[in-house]
């Protein structure tokens, strides 16, 4: 399917153009401050204040283990992603005596190319407030299929979502025994490291669904207890190998050319479609007004 096409078929969505492409997003007003906390003393000894502190305990931190995910049009393979983990770093800061959350890069490309491959789940503990609005820098083309809040990320039980445990991958930064569990480092942006790993990611995954489509845990184990970014680099060397500058000479550094020449393939892929959507938009609010 090629890129117009794809675009062409993506919901409308009329907020898109509205918003800034900021990485960094604050969010001062949940700092809990010595007042707020008294004032909840004060609250919670009421009947009322009872009440709602309860049912704040029921939907924010109860034992759930993920939600059954609707029936899918078509069969796709299923990626859930924990997005504070993979997609966001969060930092305390002092300044503003709250949060702040910085996007990484080639998130949007990452989430782009995905959704055309995979049926895309974000998985979040973040109250609603804030992750709609993160959402909505990070993924304001809708490529992240389905929400998923679980105050507790660890407690997801994929036997619950309604797809097959076969062609399931849960996308992670932190080492799990889970089966369907991959681990990618971790993102640093005061480092500067690790810049390409999303990319390679979904290179890996995208390779995935084409070479092992019977049951991808298979593939998912071999990558345990390793570095999957050195890992998975050995095996992109077998398959983007190196061309030949001379009849027996491989070009020094030919395979790692090959792969950054295809992350921007893909990046540049991105940045075409996103262009093509929001002037449909624009195009789409002028012929709006223009009824009115």
């Amino acid at each position: 399917m090629g890129i117009i096409e794809y675009t062409e078929s993506l919901p409308v969505i009329s907020s898109i153009y509205g918003l800034t492409s900021k990485n960094t997003l604050r969010f001062p007003k949940y700092a809990l401050g010595i007042g707020a906390l008294v004032g909840a003393g004060i609250l919670i000894r009421t009947g009322t204040g009872k009440r709602v502190f309860n049912e704040l305990w029921e939907v924010g931190f109860s034992d759930k283990k993920g939600s059954s995910l609707p029936p899918q049009d078509k069969p796709l393979p299923t990626v859930f992603i924990d997005i504070e983990e993979v997609l966001l770093e969060k930092t305390w800061s002092f300044f503003i005596l709250g949060y702040e959350y910085k996007i990484r890069p080639n998130a949007g490309a990452f989430l782009f190319q995905l959704s055309n491959e995979y049926e895309v789940v974000g998985i979040s503990s973040m109250p609603n407030e804030i992750s709609n609005e993160i959402l909505k820098v990070l993924d304001p083309y809708g490529c992240i299929k389905y929400r998923m809040y679980l105050p507790n990320r660890e407690k997801l039980d994929l036997n619950c979502v309604n797809r097959d445990r076969r062609s399931i991958i849960r996308i992670r930064n932190c080492k799990t025994s889970g089966e369907n569990d991959l681990c990618i480092d971790k993102w640093n942006d005061n480092l500067q490291i690790n810049s390409d790993t999303l990319m390679n990611t979904l290179d890996f995954l995208l390779n995935l669904k084409q070479l092992e489509s019977s049951d991808f845990r298979h593939v998912i184990k071999s990558y345990k207890n390793k570095n999957f970014e050195s890992a998975y680099g050995e095996i992109q060397r077998s398959i983007y190998p190196a061309s030949r500058q001379y009849f027996l000479f491989k070009t020094p550094n030919g395979v790692e050319e090959k792969i950054k020449s295809i992350n921007r393939s893909r990046i540049e892929e991105y940045e075409t479609a996103r262009e093509y959507i929001e002037n449909k938009m624009k195009i789409h609010d002028i012929q709006n007004s223009n009824k009115r």
